[in-house]
C-alpha cells in the first residue's frame, strides 16, 4: 500500500507540472475535493447499503430453504406450499433501490485525450 501511495504521489505531480490548472493544490480543491460528500453522510450511506444488503442476504437465504424444502418434500400439497412465506417482489425492488442509492460514489476521472496528455 505504502508503494501504490508513493506511485500516486509521484504521478500527482507529473500530472501537476503538466496541467497545474486541473491538477494543482486549488484546481483539485475546487473541481475534486469540494464535490465530496462529507463523511457524515458517506457513513450514513455506507450502514443503509449495509443494513440492506444483510436484508436481502437473509431474504435469499429463506426463499432458499422454502424452495429446498418444497422440492426434497414431494408429498408437500399445494395448501402446504406456502408462498406468502416469501418477501414480495416489492419488497427486494425496495431494497435493491436502497443498495443502488446508497452505492458509493465513483472516483473522479479524467479523461486524457480531452486534457491533452500523452497517454
Amino acid at each position: 500500500a505504502a508503494r501504490d501511495a508513493w506511485a500516486a504521489a509521484a504521478v500527482v505531480q507529473v500530472l501537476e507540472e503538466m496541467r497545474p490548472d486541473v491538477f494543482g493544490p486549488d484546481a483539485l480543491l475546487k473541481n475534486v475535493l469540494n464535490k465530496e460528500r462529507a463523511l457524515q453522510d458517506m457513513d450514513v450511506r455506507s450502514i443503509t447499503r449495509r443494513a440492506a444488503k444483510l436484508e436481502l442476504k437473509a431474504i435469499k437465504l429463506q426463499e432458499a430453504e422454502y424452495y429446498q424444502k418444497v422440492e426434497s418434500d414431494g408429498n408437500l400439497t399445494d395448501k402446504d406450499k406456502n408462498p406468502t412465506l416469501l418477501v414480495s417482489k416489492e419488497e427486494k425492488d425496495r431494497l435493491w433501490k436502497i443498495m443502488d442509492e446508497s452505492r458509493p460514489d465513483p472516483p473522479p476521472v479524467f479523461n486524457s485525450k480531452e486534457l491533452g496528455l500523452p497517454w
